[in-house]
């Protein structure tokens, strides 16, 4: 599978949730349904390359370390551990409305399970893997924070904000 298939696949899928999330198909809960629902709209618009999309995975089978998102090819390994060999990476950070303050500013700011560190987790991978943060806010916490994000990121992981407000039905993506 070639990146900019991948590529265009996953943009798809992200312009597919936010319009079903507009006619209130889709309500998320948690970050695992957003992630289920990339991965349904993959497939539905590319059932080929099921095969070739992975959800809550590792990269390295060295590495415990799990991605939300991943296109590229299973593998093998010697030691039995199954691996990936990525072509598109996403991470997914969801801040829903109904999250208190304390909540939005911890997913902010925790040491061990923070959208810092989700952007840490991506940098890490080699240069010519595709490397997406999506985040999806039911308000302004993080759009007040995105500058912050994009110099923490260094331009090497690209982030997709999408600000989606179900109590004017209004969704934007930067």
């Amino acid at each position: 599978m070639k990146l900019n298939t991948c590529r265009k696949l996953f943009l798809k899928s992200v312009d597919d949730l936010m319009q079903a999330y507009r006619i209130k198909r889709f309500l998320p809960l948690l970050e695992s349904d957003i992630v289920s629902y990339l991965y349904y709209s993959i497939v539905k618009n590319n059932c080929d390359i099921a095969r070739q999309i992975h959800v809550c995975c590792r990269i390295d089978s060295n590495d415990n370390k799990k991605y939300d998102l991943v296109f590229g090819k299973l593998l093998r390994t010697d030691k039995g551990k199954d691996c990936i060999e990525p072509k598109l990476v996403t991470e997914v950070k969801f801040y829903a409305r109904s999250f208190s303050p304390q909540q939005k500013s911890k997913r902010f700011t925790d040491k061990d399970h923070n959208i810092k560190t989700d952007i840490d987790k991506l940098l890490v991978l080699n240069a010519n893997i595709d490397k997406y943060l999506l985040i999806f806010e039911e308000g302004n916490y993080i759009k007040n924070r995105l500058n912050e994000l994009k110099d923490y990121s260094k331009n090497k992981a690209k982030l997709i904000y999408i600000n989606l407000n179900p109590l004017n039905n209004m969704v934007y993506k930067i």
